[in-house]
């Protein structure tokens, strides 16, 4: 088995500028992007860990935006999926806000099997919005453990 950390961007979620806006509603966590799990692979979110003092953890940054170019608050969670989004498992969940700043994320316990989806998921504070996918200030930088098999 091999073990390699790297990061994910929002292309790797299908959230790049030829993917179809979504429209999120307060008070529900919509699916904004996922990644499939290819063969023979699995991933964890998040690289590193804290040992001996020693944190190598990586640092996550989700900033996403709606169609005026304005920062949607609210809350952001991971998530893991089975292939038809019939049981997904919450990872980690914080509020937008600290994500834009950057949050720590060591690698999750909860590992994505293959043919299941890495998922981000966004819960809107205030009024539904629409996620602008095509905004070039929206940034998804998500560090991963993968496993190949």
């Amino acid at each position: 088995m091999v073990v390699f950390e790297r990061f994910f961007s929002k292309e790797d979620f299908a959230m790049a500028s030829t993917d179809s806006d979504v429209t999120v509603k307060t008070g529900q966590f919509t699916k904004i992007g996922s990644k499939t799990v290819g063969a023979q692979q699995r991933i964890s979110f998040g690289a590193g860990s804290i040992e001996a003092g020693v944190d190598s953890r990586q640092t996550a940054i989700i900033i996403v935006e709606d169609t005026y170019s304005v920062q949607i608050s609210g809350k952001v969670r991971l998530a893991v999926s089975d292939a038809n989004d019939v049981n997904v498992i919450p990872v980690v969940e914080d509020i937008i806000r600290n994500w834009s700043g950057g949050v720590k994320l060591a690698k999750q316990n909860i590992t994505a099997k293959e043919d299941s989806k890495l998922v981000i998921l966004l819960n809107p504070d205030s009024l539904d919005t629409v996620v602008d996918m095509s905004d070039a200030s929206s940034r998804i930088d998500i560090p991963v453990t993968v496993e190949t098999l």
